[in-house]
């Protein structure tokens, strides 16, 4: 059987249509049945529902995403992301020889709505040469004080073992 190449085009147009036509429906079915304009009080209210409702059914977790690593001290600054639970209360600690958290910047951050929270920091140009252990650790506000963890390992080398 031989098939025409306009043949080809128009059954790949419909394929494409048929596909597309769907990811909208499913899309579509995971919006509010009301069928208001989104602008009056009750629209964001049921919205906002769903996305405490979906918030509230995700268990608490901590990953970190990524760490600047090796840094320098006083160098290149530092920077970790991390994703939790949206709206979870987050707190970082790093265990640098003269105590943790030397610097300022690493302060209680509460997760944006998509999960992310962030930290950025200079070490110190005193900061001795080594690996450092980083932990982040996220609360539920709303949940009995639940809390996750995750580790991760800040490395601090020369100025000329960071460049090479």
């Amino acid at each position: 059987m031989v098939v025409s190449r306009k043949a080809l085009l128009v059954l790949g147009f419909i394929v494409v249509l048929v596909f597309a036509a769907t990811a909208c429906n499913r899309q579509n079915s995971n919006q509010p049945s009301n069928q208001g304009t989104g602008n009056s009080p009750q629209d964001s209210s049921a919205k906002q529902g769903i996305a405490n409702q979906r918030s509230a059914e995700t268990p608490l977790f901590v990953s970190i995403i990524s760490v600047t690593s090796p840094v320098s001290p006083g160098g290149t600054p530092t920077t970790l992301f991390a994703r939790t639970k949206p709206g979870a209360i987050c707190n970082i600690r790093v265990g640098y020889k003269g105590g943790p958290n030397e610097a300022k910047a690493l302060t209680q951050k509460q997760a944006e709505p998509n999960g992310l929270v962030s930290w950025t920091w200079t070490v110190d140009s005193s900061t001795t040469l080594g690996a450092y252990p980083i932990t982040v650790t996220a609360t539920e506000p709303n949940d009995g004080g639940k809390t996750a963890s995750a580790q991760d390992t800040l490395e601090i080398k020369s100025a000329e073992q960071c460049n090479s």
